[in-house]
Parts: structure tokens; sequence; C-alpha cells
């Protein structure tokens, strides 16, 4: 089950995800001092006897349980996937998760007032639990912070897998650029490289693709995958030569230029590429310029 706290989402996800929390949370206390102080002006304007601490007590309880109810969002980001042929199911993913957003909003919020106000307003609170047209009233206004939360999460997702990728692909050229004018050329040797308790031997030839999986690689050959303890980076410094076989397509994979059969452009900038086998692998932004290149013949 994953953890639907907070102080987890701030501690533990990525980067991105830690910012836009950060700037949600900001967002939101703004929105609650402006709020309850408006309303409590109101009431003081309109002489009508309301208790001043009322409008502070309501709106405390509402953006306290909107900031509860924000780690979905990003859990909900990094299940469902917008790539072509899956926008329907990625659309009805967020349908059901600004449901349950609005949900969980509505019912900690009356929980907490329920729970303050015999203490503080000396007196039951009621809401309507059962009105369908209160539950539509609080879902207009759900849908709007769900939307504008997704907003924020996605953009600096997207920022940070830009940033990701023209480091990764910075990166490679400077090495590429020293193994030039370093190293000269020499045949390819045997990689001897760990998986579990056993080595294994691969040419380099036999690599078609990899894929990072946190601290391991998953080599893929032609009869088999091996799980090997290093980094996609290691890994492809080890198969590095002044004219290298292996590109990187993307800050999670690696792929034999030579299985390439096909590249296809995506609409939001991306690419897939198509291997022999039938795999098809993301492109990432940055990478696209030098993809185009390793598979443009030399004149």
């Amino acid at each position: 089950m994953p953890d639907f706290s907070l102080a987890r989402t701030l501690s533990d996800r990525t980067l991105s995800d830690r910012w836009a929390a950060l700037v949600i949370v900001t967002v939101t206390l703004l929105s609650f001092f402006v709020l309850a102080s408006s309303e409590a002006q109101d009431a003081r304007a309109a002489s009508a006897g309301t208790n001043p601490i009322e409008p502070w007590l309501a709106q405390a309880a509402s953006h306290i349980a909107i900031l509860a109810v924000v780690p979905i969002i990003p859990a909900l980001l990094s299940r469902i996937r917008f790539d072509r042929g899956r926008r329907v199911h990625a659309l009805c993913g967020l349908a059901l998760g600004c449901v349950l957003f609005s949900v969980g909003h509505v019912l900690l919020m009356v929980g907490i007032r329920k729970l303050l106000w015999p203490w503080f307003m000396g007196g039951a609170y009621v809401f309507g639990l059962f009105d369908p047209f209160v539950w539509l009233y609080e879902f207009r206004k759900d849908a709007y912070t769900f939307v504008l939360q997704v907003g924020v999460f996605w953009s600096f997702r997207h920022f940070e897998t830009l940033r990701a990728d023209g480091e990764a692909l910075r990166a490679q050229i400077v090495r590429q650029t020293v193994r030039q004018a370093v190293q000269p050329a020499a045949p390819a040797l045997p990689l001897s490289l760990k998986s579990g308790g056993r080595t294994v031997h691969l040419d380099p030839d036999e690599i078609l693709w990899a894929k990072s999986a946190s601290n391991y690689v998953e080599i893929h050959t032609g009869s088999a995958m091996h799980l090997v303890r290093l980094t996609l980076t290691e890994l492809h410094d080890m198969l590095g030569a002044p004219d290298p076989c292996h590109i990187r397509i993307h800050r999670s994979y690696l792929v034999s230029r030579r299985e390439i059969v096909e590249t296809v452009p995506t609409r939001d900038g991306r690419a897939t590429v198509k291997l022999r086998s039938g795999v098809t692998l993301p492109v990432g932004r940055a990478f696209r310029p030098h993809l185009a290149a390793a598979l443009t013949p030399d004149p």
C-alpha cells in the first residue's frame, strides 16, 4: 500500500515532488489566511452576531484536510501514463483521483469541524452529508484545487526530467570527447559482470539494450536478461569506444544502435525506438539530437 502521508511525500519522494509539495503547502497557508480573514471581516461588517472565531476554525479545518489529501496526487501521477494509446486510461485515472480527492477532503474537513465545534463554538457542527447539492458544491471547488495541484506536480516533474536528460546528455558527450582524445581504438573485450552470486561474461555485441533499475541495470541479450549491480553510466563507460556501438537514448535506457529498426516521434516532443526484437523503448527529449546523429551514416 502506498504511504499517503504528507511527511512521507516531503522526505522520500523525488526532488521535484518535494518542491511541488512545498509550493502547495505555501499556497494553501496563504489561502487559509486570506479566506479566513476575509470571512471574519465580512461577518463583522454584517453585524450578524457571528462568532469571530468561526471563519478561522472552518477554513483551518478545510485547509488541513486539503494538505492531508495532497499526497494522493503524486501517487496517482506515478501510476498513470500519458503515452499515445493510453490517454483515455490516464484521463479516467485523473477523474477517479479527483473524486477520491474531493471525498477525502470533505470527510476529513467535516470530521475536524465536528471535533472542534463543541470545544470552541459550544454546539454541534451540521454539514448535510446526505445532501447531494452540498457534495456538488464542494466538488466544484475541490475539482479546481485538484487540477491546479496536478499541474504543479506535473510541471515540476517535467522540468526535472528535462534537467536530468540534459545532464545525462552533456556527461555522455564529455565522456566521448575525452575517450576520443586520449584512447586509441581497441577491440572490444568480454565484460565480466556480477549478477547475484555469479559472474557472467558478455561480449559487448551480445548486449542489445539495458535499463536502469535503481542501483542495478537490467542487461538484455538475445537469450536472457541479467540483473547486474552497477549503474547505467558505469555500463556505458565499460562499453565506450571512439565509435561506440551502444548509445544512451534516455537517462534510464541504453541500446545497441545496430538493433534500432525504427524511430517514431511522439506529439509531446519525445520519441520511441523499435528494436529488431520488437521491443519499444522511450527516447528522452534531450537525447533525440544525439540519437539522430548516431543513426546518420558518415559521408
